[in-house]
């Protein structure tokens, strides 16, 4: 199942969900003006869209408006393929951001115990050195780093997680040896 959603700068509309993704593009097509950008987008320019204008595909009916956005040049259609939870099992496809970065859901756990057992070290390795340290980041563009008094920087990023996967060598990560 796929959803479907049209968004400016600012405005993300919710058009519905789709059994396929030959549906979904079907029912992009069936707007007039919409057009592909370089990258095979599907776009239409806001100038283009009407006043109103009833999007009839299959049996339902769309209403879109050019009011219902605010700000940009363009509106681009967006689509992801979702469970249909009542008759999924096990974990479902797609993806899960862990920071400012995505990992496929079968990947996230694996993930988060990597990255628990890096901090950990890392904790583990300051305090036994009487350093004073802090996690910050978290949640933000650059995503999650350690910071210590003698001006140790860390990112917890993807290439980090990765060389202590490989070594487990906390000096190795921190560039000490």
């Amino acid at each position: 199942m796929y959803i479907l959603s049209l968004q400016d700068d600012e405005t993300t509309q919710l058009i519905g969900a789709f059994n396929t993704e030959e549906d979904v593009v079907s029912w992009i097509n069936s707007i007039p003006n919409v057009k592909k950008d370089y990258n095979d987008n599907y776009i239409l320019k806001i100038e283009d869209l009407t006043e109103f204008i009833n999007i009839k595909w299959k049996d339902s009916i769309v209403p879109l408006t050019q009011y219902s956005f605010s700000t940009g040049e363009y509106l681009y259609f967006s689509w992801e393929e979702i469970a249909y939870m009542n008759q999924h099992h096990g974990i479902t496809s797609g993806s899960t951001k862990i920071d400012n970065y995505y990992y496929d859901n079968n990947e996230v756990k694996e993930e988060i115990k990597l990255r628990q057992s890096l901090k950990q070290a890392l904790k583990d390795y300051f305090e036994k050195n009487n350093q004073s340290y802090y996690f910050g980041g978290k949640g933000s563009q650059d995503g999650e780093y350690i910071n210590t008094e003698d001006g140790t920087f860390l990112h917890i990023d993807p290439s980090t997680l990765e060389e202590w996967k490989s070594t487990q060598d906390i000096e190795k990560i921190l560039n000490i040896k």
